[in-house]
């Protein structure tokens, strides 16, 4: 982020990820700042509740919410019993980072009826050793389409079902967007979701 252009604006309130390092020096300029985070739902939650205060409109944080959960549930209705079960794998970066069971995207997942290959003892988003994807062996890799192609030149993992068969859910960038930041936009990632298991999660 650009601490001159931020000023320029003369924001009443800037948001930002608790690991921007920026907060400290836009406090001491004398602007407000909230630093926020979140990596399941119940955060997520929590997290809309916090903004909605901050913008002096409490009410809205409880129906955003329901927006939410509602969109959610539209998103489950469009995965096939065929697609039920899809053992998956989310990569969040080519650096082995993926979303695990206990993150906000594993809960999307799950409650889409899909399971995760990264269970909850890896915590929200582990670090990954290349062997353990490999050896996890899931019938449907997702990540982003920029990522996609390099998977092929992995060790071993051309010998994975996922890749050799093309199960491959790779996300345009606006898709994958929705997923990579929590927030009110996470109904529409849930459909990002079930579009991916609905068209690669079937037969396995």
């Amino acid at each position: 982020a650009n601490l001159e252009l931020i000023l320029v604006q003369r924001p009443d309130l800037v948001l930002l990820s608790a690991s921007n390092r920026l907060a400290g020096r836009l406090r001491a300029l004398g602007l407000t700042v909230a630093e926020l985070d979140a990596e399941d739902l119940p955060q997520v939650q929590r997290l809309l509740t916090k903004v909605a205060a901050l913008l002096g409109a409490p009410q809205q944080a409880a129906l955003q919410w329901q927006a939410i959960e509602t969109e959610i549930r539209t998103a489950r209705a469009m995965v096939p019993k065929t697609a039920q079960g899809t053992r998956v794998y989310f990569e969040v970066s080519s650096a082995l980072y993926a979303a695990g069971e206990v993150s906000y995207i594993g809960q999307l997942l799950s409650t889409l009826g899909a399971v995760n290959v990264v269970g909850a003892k890896w915590g929200p988003f582990p670090k990954l050793n290349p062997e353990f994807v490999v050896q996890a062996q899931p019938d449907l890799i997702m990540l982003s389409a920029a990522e996609a192609p390099g998977l092929i030149r992995r060790p071993g993992w051309s010998h994975m079902k996922a890749v050799s068969q093309g199960r491959i859910c790779a996300m345009p960038q606006a898709d994958y967007d929705l997923l990579s930041r929590p927030g009110p936009r996470l109904g529409a990632a849930a459909k990002v979701l079930a579009q991916c298991l609905a068209k690669t999660g079937g037969a396995r």
